[in-house]
């Protein structure tokens, strides 16, 4: 929602309602919510219009990830969009306007792939809508400006994009979701 997370209490069958405090560290970074991800440990990662949030549910508080624009192994941008757990457990993170993050929990920093103009095998776009895996490793990346399929083993991505001249392209460059089936084809 636009002002906080709602956990809905079925014994009592109401609402808890979680919100930024700004004198309290331990809330949630922002009210507005962009997107949600429960890892395989059960915790929940809270994605915001002003940072990443894991929430402590046991305890009902809020550790936050910000952009630090001193720290380059911080997260690269604060509206973080989508949030999608790998196989193993990694932490993939798209941000509006910041690209691609990966979190190693381990050290609570950051890899950040962003677009660049001069290398053609770097992420499309650094607006991320949506994450889907893709199987053996690769990760469908959906932006502003196209689909591409990220290699992390190579660290590179591979664009699809819109060609007028291409009925068999993608239909737009804007992709905000992405579907794969039990197949993964």
């Amino acid at each position: 929602t636009r002002n906080g997370i709602n956990y809905f209490d079925s014994n009592a069958k109401s609402f808890i309602t979680f919100r930024n405090d700004p004198q309290d560290k331990a809330s949630m970074s922002s009210n507005y919510v962009l997107s949600i991800c429960r890892d395989y440990i059960g915790d929940l990662w809270i994605g915001t219009g002003d940072g990443l949030n894991l929430f402590n549910r046991p305890m009902d508080y809020f550790i936050q990830f910000k952009h630090d624009p001193k720290n380059p192994k911080s997260l690269s941008d604060n509206q973080v969009t989508c949030i999608y757990e790998d196989s193993s457990g990694l932490l993939i993170l798209g941000t509006y306007h910041g690209g691609l993050n990966l979190f190693d929990r381990r050290s609570n920093s950051f890899t950040t792939y962003q677009h660049n103009p001069e290398n053609e095998n770097s992420l499309s776009n650094n607006r991320v809508h949506c994450i889907q895996s893709a199987g053996s490793g690769l990760l469908w990346i959906g932006t502003d400006d196209g689909l591409n399929l990220f290699d992390r083993r190579k660290e590179s991505f591979i664009r699809y994009n819109h060609d007028p001249q291409n009925p068999n392209s993608l239909s737009n460059n804007s992709v905000y979701c992405i579907y794969t089936d039990h197949t993964r084809k």
